[in-house]
């Protein structure tokens, strides 16, 4: 991980409307979008009436289209394991846009890129946005929100609160929140936690993970036949394992991910929970 702070960065209120501040501030008419994405995604381009043309991606997470020099692509680091696909179409493509909503700690690459603090830090709202252009006029700042994080009905609710925000600056509230974090021992941490949870999983995993020194993944990826146990047990633990995205036909290879992957949060909880398991 490079020396993280907030310094240089343009703070907003949500990583969906830092994807909104770039097609603005490039005046962005149309852009190449994973099949494989939170539907937000495409709902926020579709609000700023910006044409989408699709792609899919391989098994190792790498878009299967080939793209124009000049093209506007958005590519997802999936769950944080995708520092090198992120390089090799950085230096390919000049007008990459990098969603980095699961990589807080991912390397600045392509022409902006943006993160989500409320995806590893314990704020509620809030996207980190690099960008070289500015919009040429003021934003105003998001109202602070205090929404207690206390199981996954209180976390939809959070979700629910900020969907269909205006493009606003960060929070008072998150902004000072993001100040008091030590971005290097929370990043230590994540990587520790990942690497104790592969350790766990190591003989019955039957997905290869790829990743770099420097990548700090969100979730662990689990492909195996113990799945529906692992997370009826991670569930009465009171771990979550969320399910992304929307259905896609299973012909496609995206489908391994939907159908058959336990996202296992990278959490200290799931780490001293699956400690218990043995295969």
């Amino acid at each position: 991980m490079k020396n993280f702070n907030l310094d240089g960065k343009i703070l907003l209120n949500s990583s969906r409307n830092c994807l909104k501040y770039i097609i603005k501030v490039y005046n962005i008419k149309k852009i190449h979008i994973p099949y494989y994405v939170c539907p937000v995604i495409w709902q926020s381009l579709r609000q700023e009436n910006v044409q989408i043309a699709f792609y899919h991606i391989d098994k190792f997470f790498m878009p299967e289209k080939k793209f124009e020099k000049e093209d506007y692509i958005l590519y997802i680091n999936y769950f944080g394991l995708c520092g090198k696909q992120s390089k090799i179409l950085a230096n390919k493509y000049k007008n990459l846009i990098l969603d980095n909503a699961h990589a807080f700690f991912a390397e600045n690459l392509g022409l902006a890129s943006f993160s989500s603090p409320r995806k590893f830090f314990n704020v509620n709202d809030g996207g980190i946005l690099n960008c070289e252009k500015e919009l040429n006029y003021e934003l105003q700042q998001d109202e602070n929100r205090n929404i207690k994080i206390f199981d996954f009905n209180s976390f939809c609710k959070n979700e629910l609160s900020i969907d269909n925000q205006p493009l606003k600056k960060i929070s008072n509230i998150t902004y000072k929140k993001l100040l008091e974090i030590n971005f290097e021992d929370e990043a230590i941490k994540k990587k520790n936690i990942f690497n104790q949870i592969r350790n766990i999983f190591k003989n019955i995993n039957e997905y290869e993970i790829k990743i770099t020194d420097e990548d700090i993944p969100m979730i662990y990826p689990l492909i195996s036949k113990h799945n529906e146990f692992i997370a009826n047990f991670l569930s009465k633990n009171g771990i979550y394992t969320l399910k992304y995205w929307s259905e896609l036909p299973n012909n496609f290879t995206e489908s391994l991910f939907q159908n058959k992957m336990l996202a296992i949060p990278i959490i200290k909880k799931s780490s001293e929970i699956c400690s218990f398991l043995s295969f």
